[in-house]
């Protein structure tokens, strides 16, 4: 089968993305249908697995619960360490302590679509290094 033939790897993956904005959440949910992927949106964490080959989460959520709360109960739900990431505007230094030492790659807002795509392409593939760690670009401060 020639290179151009060959499905994308992310045709088919299932992505739950979770989002209390409706408008992101609409937004982020379409570029990945582009892309080829299933999606689950959710403006909060589901209450009962989704089927998720992946979860892309904000960090605020808007309620008692943050994306990292929100990765660890669906990771929970579905019975296994789902690949995860998080989008966040915060930059606290706190925050940012908090994101690292989760283990889950982040990614800064605005989030640039080939970031997002590459980092879930890494997950399609079983790639284990996009684990861990701010994901983003430097950007000029």
């Amino acid at each position: 089968v020639s290179r151009a033939h060959r499905e994308h790897p992310l045709t088919g993956l299932n992505v739950c993305v979770i989002d209390d904005d409706p408008e992101v959440l609409a937004a982020t949910a379409t570029l990945l249908r582009r892309w080829g992927c299933e999606v689950v949106e959710c403006v909060s964490c589901p209450d009962s697995a989704v089927g998720c080959d992946a979860i892309v989460s904000d960090f605020d959520l808007g309620g008692p619960l943050d994306g990292l709360d929100a990765i660890a109960a669906l990771r929970t739900l579905e019975g296994w360490d789902v690949p995860a990431a998080i989008v966040t505007g915060r930059s606290e230094p706190e925050t940012l302590m908090r994101l690292v030492g989760s283990g889950i790659p982040f990614l800064r807002k605005p989030v640039h679509p080939a970031e997002l795509r590459g980092l879930l392409t890494g997950f399609a593939l079983g790639d284990d290094t996009s684990q861990g760690g701010e994901v983003a670009v430097a950007t000029p401060q």
